[in-house]
């Protein structure tokens, strides 16, 4: 009995020092700075975005923390997210699109082989700068939102929202990119992740992000996963695409073609561009590197009217 009592009493003090340490870690766990400047990093030479009679190819990734379609990045070992990561590369390299938007992207973390998935990607696929706007840092992770770009970018902040336990906290990285442009000298873009759990944290989100774009002296496109689809009950996207002033592609299409999250059949990944710009070409793509669809378009850059 005595053993029994000291194994009990052994077992419960291990129990309450590793509560102690989760619960003085789980700030960190579930958020990053809410607002940050981050660091633009360069892999090569970028120029300024020319778009006076060309198009803007722009594509959002949910890069799944570089698990492919597999069911935690955990049950994977280094060489297989390796391995997703470089599949995913080589699709990258094949759309050659000037912005690529990424959610769940890893800074190194021990869950998902403990290197740099954005750097890793760039150097794979060839792009001449990356930026990582982490959201959730602490106990060996660091991931967040982020861009790979071939064309210059001018500066960089990470935007966490407000922490949405017991869900990972999300937020949005956003960049300004100088464009040769008749009547543009930059525009701005935003890499969003907003929680998948609660309708009114995204709503709040939403919110928060639409606040910002408002605030800013450019045009803007919006690119990520936003957790929500158009047409369901209560979904936030409507209504946030009317008060930034920006429109998706066919936002009513009703069959499963624009479904980019296959497990449940529904579209909740989208581009977001101004009224007055053009879709000149949109895809969601058949290749399996995530458990979301990556989506692609063509983007062409409109003068406003006079």
């Amino acid at each position: 009995m005595r053993y029994f009592l000291k194994r009990l009493f052994v077992v419960g003090f291990i129990f309450v020092v590793l509560m102690s340490v989760i619960g003085l870690s789980w700030p960190l766990m579930i958020a990053g700075e809410s607002k940050l400047v981050v660091q633009v990093k360069h892999h090569g030479n970028a120029e300024p975005l020319l778009c006076d009679g060309h198009h803007l190819r722009l594509l959002s990734a949910n890069l799944a923390h570089g698990r492919s379609d597999g069911a935690h990045q955990m049950r994977q070992n280094d060489e297989q997210i390796t391995e997703n990561l470089r599949i995913l590369a080589s699709v990258l390299k094949r759309e050659q699109a000037h912005l690529v938007a990424l959610q769940e992207a890893d800074a190194p973390s021990w869950w998902s082989g403990d290197f740099n998935h954005l750097s890793f990607l760039a150097e794979e696929a060839g792009y001449a700068q990356s930026v990582h706007g982490p959201h959730v840092t602490g106990l060996g992770l660091s991931y967040g939102t982020g861009f790979l770009s071939n064309v210059k970018i001018n500066a960089a902040w990470s935007h966490t929202f407000e922490p949405t336990p017991p869900t990972m906290s999300k937020g949005f990285t956003l960049i300004k990119i100088p464009i040769m442009h008749p009547h543009y000298s930059h525009i701005y873009a935003a890499s969003l992740h907003t929680d998948f759990a609660s309708a009114s944290a995204r709503s709040q989100q939403l919110d928060y992000l639409a606040e910002v774009l408002l605030s800013l002296d450019a045009p803007y496109v919006v690119l990520g996963d936003f957790n929500c689809q158009y047409m369901s009950k209560g979904s936030p996207l409507p209504l946030f695409l009317e008060k930034v002033n920006l429109k998706t592609y066919k936002p009513y299409e009703s069959n499963h073609s624009f479904d980019t999250f296959p497990a449940l059949n529904v579209r909740i990944d989208w581009i977001c561009i101004p009224r007055h710009w053009m879709f000149q070409r949109f895809n969601v793509l058949k290749d399996v590197v995530s458990d979301h669809s990556l989506v692609v378009a063509d983007i062409k850059v409109v003068s406003p009217s006079p």
